[in-house]
């Protein structure tokens, strides 16, 4: 036993942890040796109260713990953190755990435990020889004894010199070791029996390099911490501190004795741990978190509200709230934060401002806590940027499905309606109670309820179902309608958003557009129509099989090169041309030509092709990406139109013929009464004759000009009326009526039946002119003018004569002249205006039947 107490008191003179014991109001009965290390010499506390080691502001919280303590004897009790004094105007931190032993032999008091925090490190003492002896005799043995069992610390002690290892209990209940079992501390690792087989293979370089520098370092100091795994299986975390002593000096210098403890940290290791996960979470946590004191100044906070609010932590730490939340002010803050008080927790939404000026909506949690009699005030705040942002998108979703045309459904996996917005119930004339009450088969005939299971799957299976169906109204009309069935589940329920298009319109349409491709088929079908299409991109050709047929393709697939080769040699250029302008990115993309092929039976056949081609891009980029067309096979059509040719030329030559024959016929009847009115002697009688002759001469003229002109139908009335006003004048010149006479005329061309009493009516009005403007042989100028505004044709003669008498009315005179030109311009469908003064000017008006000058 002595040798187990002066062990223990060597072992404590060394430990890490200060021991001290205390009555029930804290008065110091004993100390342990090792106390010196940190604080004092032991010998000087001793009587004094041990609040009086304590920093003044952790006093509260270790009264608190001791009374916790005194109420639960035997009850360990810990207060972490707890600054005590350490020399002059010094302090360290330490774990402090109080047990309160009142039958315990040797305490009867205050078990006070005080290990250093993690972040606190304790000065060695200085090398030398530990004192054997007590420090205190009796009752100082006693509380040793009883220290050393209750802290469980396990002690050792290795006599270099004789190889001797000494194991206190606890230290072998630590390493799992049995109590008489000997302790052997080979290197070997192959014994079960050498506790070096027991630490962890991760470790042992490391503890075998601390314990080779304790042998040798000139302090002797040993403190590690390490695992080890004991027989059982289990892993512990040990920490173990030492001191070597040693024997002579200088090169003789050896290792005789290490004395040392080992304390099991196992749960200070995982608690630390624990720490060290929960730090890290917090840090690295999305979420922003603060401690904030209750007057709103912010103590920390994580990275990730640092970048939130784009500052440093050094920014950061130190502020209030209202330096980067708008929403609170000093006194809002001083509101919020006593109701947060009161009721414990509080979820507020609120902004946050950034070191830039800008601003982001956030949640913030605010939970009050009480730690080791401070209050504080944990916060976490989430940017709801993006929530709001899915929340607003979702109000405007729903919105929009509750107000819109287009009926929405949504059902359940029984066919049970749950949701219909206005527009479902007003398309089947129900009320939103009454539709909440169906069931699907209630209005669509075509899913009765067997089916709708069987439905339900598929819809499952794709996500997506597009159907053409039925619904059947309330007073019993059905209406045709698409539905379009999404899967959805949420909550863990199942439902289908269903919306409903009434199709009447498109099915009317559809079948008026299924009737017209119908008749288009006949029609391609009747006239031998066959279409093409060339996809340009995949250059791809398709043609139907009247095309194929027109070509006698069988069962050959056409390409263009096979389209080029039966092209006839003499219409190839003319084709090829035209597919040049159709292709042009620049033209219009259209294509007309009449070609003959020849066909691979040798036959020849005309073809008249017609396509569009379309183009994509702008620019010089524009490039025809599809070309659609009609080709039909118009050899009969050529035929008949070369042979109508043949006959349409066939008949104007006769025709001009029949012309030339009437004007000779005329000129013969001219001619005759030529040489009759030779033998006339009455002057009346001779001018007759002439006037005759000359209204024979307007008539052929007219059949001279139709039998010269290209065009038979129709005579140039303009170059006509200035032949026959040159031949009057030489007339009238042989008569002795010599007068100047203009023509003006537009190009005007008048068919012949037209033609020949425009003539004759120029005929007449300018031989009156001659006879009867110009008396007693006087000189004078005549016009003959042709005009043609698009609707009327004009035609005009005018003088500077005497012109008409008074009393002469030409609608009513019965001179042989002015009936034949009423007769004549009645025969035209035109009218007559005559204005007299000055000289004569007489027009004729009739409708341009051609509606072209």
């Amino acid at each position: 036993m002595d040798n187990l107490d002066r062990r223990g008191r060597a072992i404590l003179e060394h430990l890490p942890d200060l021991v001290l014991i205390c009555d029930s109001q804290g008065r110091i009965d004993w100390v342990g040796p090792s106390l010196r290390s940190h604080l004092a010499e032991p010998s000087g506390l001793t009587g004094r109260n041990v609040f009086e080691l304590v920093h003044a502001a952790d006093r509260d919280r270790v009264r608190e713990t001791v009374l916790r303590a005194l109420e639960k004897p035997a009850s360990p009790v810990t207060v972490p953190g707890v600054r005590m004094t350490a020399g002059p105007g010094g302090t360290a931190s330490f774990d402090q755990t109080l047990t309160y032993l009142p039958d315990t032999p040797g305490i009867a008091g205050l078990l006070l435990l005080a290990r250093p925090s993690i972040q606190t490190r304790t000065e060695p003492v200085a090398p030398g020889t530990i004192p054997l002896e007590s420090r205190a005799g009796g009752a100082g043995e006693e509380r040793l004894r009883q220290a050393v069992r209750l802290t469980g610390i396990g002690i050792f002690d290795h006599d270099h010199v004789t190889g001797e290892i000494y194991w206190s209990a606890e230290q072998r209940q630590i390493y799992g070791w049995g109590a008489e079992e000997p302790v052997l501390f080979s290197r070997s690792g192959v014994s079960p029996s050498e506790t070096w087989s027991l630490v962890h293979p991760q470790d042992r370089e490391r503890l075998l390099a601390a314990i080779e520098h304790a042998h040798h370092a000139a302090d002797g100091q040993f403190e590690i911490e390490y695992r080890i795994i004991r027989r059982d299986g289990t892993l512990r975390w040990l920490s173990s501190r030492s001191q070597t002593f040693f024997s002579n000096e200088g090169s003789n210098r050896r290792p005789v004795r290490t004395i040392g403890a080992v304390q099991d940290i196992t749960e200070r290791r995982a608690a630390e741990r624990e720490l060290r996960f929960t730090q890290t979470a917090v840090e690295r946590s999305n979420t922003s978190i603060y401690w904030i004191t209750p007057s709103g100044q912010v103590t920390y906070a994580n990275e990730h509200a640092c970048q939130s609010l784009g500052r440093t932590r050094d920014e950061l730490i130190g502020l209030y709230v209202w330096d980067f939340d708008p929403d609170f002010s000093p006194d809002r803050w001083a509101g919020v934060s006593a109701t947060l008080k009161e009721r414990q927790s509080l979820v507020t939404l609120t902004q946050h401002r950034r070191k830039d000026g800008t601003t982001f909506p956030v949640e913030a949690i605010g939970d009050w806590l009480v730690i080791d009699g401070e209050e504080h005030i944990f916060v976490f705040a989430q940017d709801i940027t993006e929530r709001q942002r899915a929340e607003r998108e979702l109000q405007l979703l729903s919105a929009a499905i509750n107000n819109s045309r287009t009926p929405f459904f949504s059902v359940g996996p029984q066919g049970q309606i749950v949701y219909a917005n206005a527009a479902a119930s007003a398309s089947l004339g129900l009320t939103h109670e009454e539709l909440l009450r169906s069931h699907l088969w209630d209005f669509n005939p075509d899913i009765p309820p067997g089916m709708n299971e069987e439905f339900w799957e598929a819809l499952k299976a794709s996500g997506m179902v597009i159907l053409q169906t039925r619904h059947r109204r309330k007073d019993g009309t059905i209406i045709p309608v698409e539905v379009t069935s999404n899967y959805f589940a949420f909550k863990g329920e199942e439902y289908s958003l269903a919306s409903a298009h009434d199709i009447t319109e498109r099915k009317a349409t559809e079948l008026v557009l299924r009737q017209s491709q119908e008749r288009l088929q006949q029609v391609m079908k009747v006239y031998d129509i066959g279409i093409f299409e060339h996809d340009h991109v995949n250059d791809k050709l398709y043609w139907s099989p009247e095309l194929r047929k027109a070509w006698n393709l069988g069962d050959a697939e056409p390409h263009v090169d096979l389209i080029v080769r039966t092209i006839a040699p003499e219409d190839y250029q003319r084709v090829d041309a035209a597919a040049h302008r159709a292709f042009d990115p620049r033209g219009d993309g259209r294509f007309e030509v009449q070609m003959r092929v020849i066909r691979n039976d040798g036959t020849e056949r005309w073809i008249d092709s017609r396509s569009q081609t379309f183009f994509e891009g702008e620019g010089a980029a524009r490039h025809p990406v599809r070309t659609v067309g009609a080709m039909v096979d118009i050899t009969a059509r050529v035929a008949q139109e070369v042979a109508l040719r043949d006959s349409l030329q066939e008949k104007e030559t006769l025709l001009r013929e029949v012309h030339h024959r009437v004007k000779n016929n005329l000129q013969i009847i001219a001619s005759l009464l030529h040489f009759q009115a030779k033998r006339v002697r009455d002057p009346a009688d001779l001018a007759a004759f002439a006037d005759g002759r000359d209204r024979l001469r307007a008539m052929i003229l007219v059949h001279e000009k139709l039998y010269q002109s290209r065009d038979l139908s129709r005579i140039d009335f303009g170059s006509y009326l200035k032949v026959l006003v040159r031949d009057l004048q030489q007339s009238y010149s042989a008569r002795g009526r010599d007068l100047t006479v203009n023509v003006t005329t537009d190009p005007v061309g008048l068919p012949i039946q037209i033609a020949v009493p425009c003539g004759m009516i120029v005929c007449e009005l300018l031989t009156n002119v001659f006879k009867y403007a110009f008396p007693n042989g006087g000189s004078g100028d005549a016009t003959v003018s042709l005009t043609a505004d698009g609707s009327h044709v004009k035609l005009g003669v005018s003088d500077n004569g005497v012109g008409l008498p008074a009393d002469f009315d030409p609608r009513n005179s019965s001179s042989f002249g002015w009936q034949l030109i009423r007769n004549l311009t009645a025969q035209v469908g035109g009218e007559v205006s005559v204005e007299r003064s000055p000289g004569t000017r007489v027009q004729i008006s009739f409708a341009n039947e051609s509606g072209r000058p």
